[in-house]
């Protein structure tokens, strides 16, 4: 009679699973969710970027909301992370600007009770139609970093994002409403101020 013996390794992963499962996104249209086809050719100054977005509240049909990323971001979620209940609350608001949003967002977090913040905000504030759009990056930066800073206070883990490109020339290419592409002067300042603030860059 013969006998021989063998072994292996069995290597058991953990399910991955997430500390915080109830997320706030707040921020402006960009957070709300639009399918914004153009209409015109061209759309300059703030008086036009609300009327735009008056027309798109409008006739956005039922559920309209399923293009938003706080949808999408549930979902990809929930299919990761099968085990957990999670719940992404969409608290965009289109037209707003950063000094509002920072007024607005303990109300917020108080009504919602979130464990995480996801913070896109500051496009309306270049899009204004000064004559010098860059003078308004300061008061973007420093409205970030009152949001920044309400999250963390209250023990929440704070995502902050940098603002979305735009296309010169497009029909919604307010950014160069002065002359001067600002979105990416304030996206090097939002940067600097996630590592300051030591929160995790969505960029």
């Amino acid at each position: 009679k013969q006998t021989a013996s063998c072994s292996f390794q069995v290597t058991v992963s953990r399910v991955p699973r997430l500390a915080a499962t109830r997320f706030v996104a707040f921020g402006d249209s960009m957070t709300e969710g639009f399918v914004q086809q153009c209409r015109t050719t061209t759309l300059t100054g703030r008086a036009a970027i609300l009327a735009d977005l008056q027309y798109f509240r409008e006739l956005r049909p039922p559920g309209y909301s399923a293009v938003s990323y706080p949808v999408k971001l549930q979902a990809m979620l929930a299919s990761r992370y099968a085990g957990q209940a999670i719940t992404v609350i969409n608290e965009g608001n289109g037209g707003e600007k950063a000094a509002e949003g920072a007024l607005a967002l303990p109300a917020v977090l108080n009504a919602d009770t979130p464990q995480a913040l996801l913070l896109l905000e500051g496009i309306n504030d270049i899009h204004a139609g000064t004559p010098t759009q860059a003078s308004a990056i300061p008061t973007v930066i420093s409205s970030l970093r009152s949001m920044v800073q309400e999250g963390k206070r209250r023990g929440m883990t704070v995502f902050l994002a940098t603002l979305l490109p735009e296309r010169k020339g497009s029909c919604r290419s307010f950014d160069f409403d002065d002359g001067v592409e600002d979105v990416v002067p304030t996206n090097s300042q939002i940067r600097s101020l996630a590592t300051s603030e030591n929160v995790p860059l969505v960029d």
